[in-house]
């Protein structure tokens, strides 16, 4: 559990950074969003084998494809 923590901290950290520049306009989002698709993929991955048993994980490793497609989009 210790590495799906440590993703979702760090997918947290990458999401936020997304938000704040798209809400100041600023000419990184594009480069950012791939960070951030990354950092969702990995998230997802690390959150994947306690899905079944842990409805968070679950519900974190389905937001996670959704937020990464989001930000392919935007790449």
């Amino acid at each position: 559990m210790a590495d799906c923590a440590s993703a979702v901290a760090d997918m947290i950290a990458v999401v936020e950074a997304i938000r704040k520049l798209q809400a100041s306009g600023s000419e990184l989002v594009k480069a950012q969003a791939k960070v951030a698709a990354d950092a969702c993929r990995s998230c997802q991955a690390a959150c994947k084998p306690h899905a079944d048993e842990h409805a968070t994980c679950k519900q974190c490793m389905e937001a996670c494809a959704k937020t990464a497609a989001a930000c392919d989009a935007i790449a």
